[in-house]
């Protein structure tokens, strides 16, 4: 049941009313001073209290919410009276429109953030550390929505630890073609260029984990054409989204989930679990892995899994020659990713090379993917629903030795160990074939058969 006006008061005493101090709920004028005094004292209460924000448009450059609660027994609540009825509209170009930076304890409940026609904030909402409070911790999100014309994404939560967001909407129209960006943005760096008027943040990824976060029914709507990361989520992040709803309306190069490898490391720390999720677009890929080909050879992902739900395709690359060296590619290392009814959409300019340990028919413990741009190779297209690739070769099961054939042992593309080139032009005193010693691109090959 959502609380009310009047059960606040029971649990934090009397709250305080935004108009009180000033606020134009008709969305004439500007409304920050108001929010920001009101907020000040709260800031300034023992035990913090609750600030209501009755049925109306306010109209506001940046709400300063910072630092609110971290003290362990204050807890500060912004609630209005429905997402539908009382919205909170930013004015100002690149700064966040609501901004929580080291904020713990804190709950929003019951409104709109958006942006005023014609301008575009850079977030609706940000949440993360701040150098006076090293936790922002213990936040909870009630039928909370952020939807308007956004440059960087719909949400920020960046370093939240513990944060829980219960039926939530993030909704981006994209207006301005220039502009292609997520709904919801979360990593555990926090010079991500998002901004605001008041914030002040941890510079040092090592000291802002994006830990034990979850969303309960979660809706994300994407809703320019083309070329669209829906959700991205960077570096490393514990987040688990329970009965998600993730849309995109255009039909060209959309990606509902983008998993981007940290920036300085080349590592995506994993624990990412989606649970029941309804992923759907006239033509999207529903997970996409990306590395950084600045930073090193190879980007390792570990822990992001998919129970149930409709639609779990992948995309292993946007990168295909992150080495630097044409025809190599990136080689993603996954750990503990479970690929239940996993099919991966190979795409004309690359194909993937894959040596598969599994646990089980479904349950994959490490996935090694190289992607090139050569043309020649073993697989083109990996189904991985039961772990089968598709080449010119023939089906072959992965993991299992390949068979070829030629007049040479291949040098090129990627071959398991034990796997046999037969020879196409056999004669005496030469050999039946070659065998994979060891595995690799191509893997070291040895004579065998001699024919005597």
């Amino acid at each position: 049941m959502s609380l009310t006006k009047t059960s606040y008061s029971m649990i934090q005493g009397a709250p305080l009313n935004v108009l009180d101090f000033g606020a134009d709920a008709t969305g004439v004028s500007d409304s920050t001073s108001a929010f920001n005094n009101a907020l000040n004292v709260l800031r300034a209460a023992t035990n913090g209290g609750a600030l209501y924000v009755p049925v109306g448009t306010y109209l506001v450059t940046s709400i300063n919410a910072t630092n609110l609660g971290f003290v362990n027994n204050k807890y500060v609540t912004i609630f209005g009276d429905g997402n539908q009825t009382t919205y909170i509209n930013g004015t100002q170009d690149d700064v966040a429109v609501l901004d929580c930076t080291g904020s713990s304890n804190l709950e929003l409940r019951d409104f709109r953030i958006g942006t005023k026609s014609g301008t575009y904030a850079q977030t609706g909402l940000l949440l993360c550390r701040s150098t006076t409070s090293n936790q922002c911790n213990g936040n909870n999100f009630y039928n909370v929505w952020v939807q308007g014309d956004f440059k960087k994404a719909a949400c920020i939560s960046i370093g939240a630890e513990s944060s829980r967001w219960f039926a939530p909407a993030f909704r981006n129209p994209y207006p301005n073609g220039s502009y292609k960006h997520c709904t919801f943005y979360t990593a555990d760096q926090n010079g991500i260029s998002a901004s605001s008027l008041y914030q002040t943040i941890l510079a040092n990824p090592v000291d802002s984990p994006n830990t034990d976060n979850a969303m309960f029914k979660p809706h994300f709507f994407a809703e320019y054409e083309d070329n669209v990361s829906n959700v991205v989520i960077e570096g490393s992040g514990q987040w688990s989204f329970y009965s998600a709803l993730l849309l995109c309306k255009g039909d060209t190069n959309n990606y509902m989930v983008s998993y981007v490898a940290d920036s300085t490391t080349n590592i995506f720390n994993g624990g990412v679990q989606w649970y029941e999720p309804l992923i759907e677009g006239p033509s999207y890929t529903a997970h996409r892995l990306i590395g950084y080909s600045s930073v090193g050879v190879e980007a390792r992902f570990q822990g992001i899994k998919q129970t149930g739900g409709y639609n779990n395709n992948w995309s292993f690359s946007s990168y295909t020659l992150i080495r630097g060296v044409t025809g190599i590619g990136l080689p993603y290392n996954l750990v503990d990713c479970n690929f239940t009814n996993l099919r991966h959409n190979a795409n004309s300019s690359g194909i993937v090379y894959a040596d598969v340990i599994t646990r089980g028919e479904y349950d994959c413990i490490t996935v090694r993917l190289l992607v090139s741009t050569s043309l020649q190779g073993y697989t083109q297209k990996v189904k991985f629903g039961r772990f089968q690739a598709d080449s010119e070769f023939g089906s072959q099961q992965i993991g299992v030795p390949i068979q070829t054939s030629g007049t040479t042992a291949p040098t090129t593309g990627y071959y398991p160990k034990n796997s046999i080139a037969w020879n196409e032009n056999p004669a005496s005193a030469g050999y039946v074939g070659w065998v994979c010693t060891a595995s690799g691109s191509p893997g070291t090959w040895k004579t065998f058969g001699l024919i005597s």
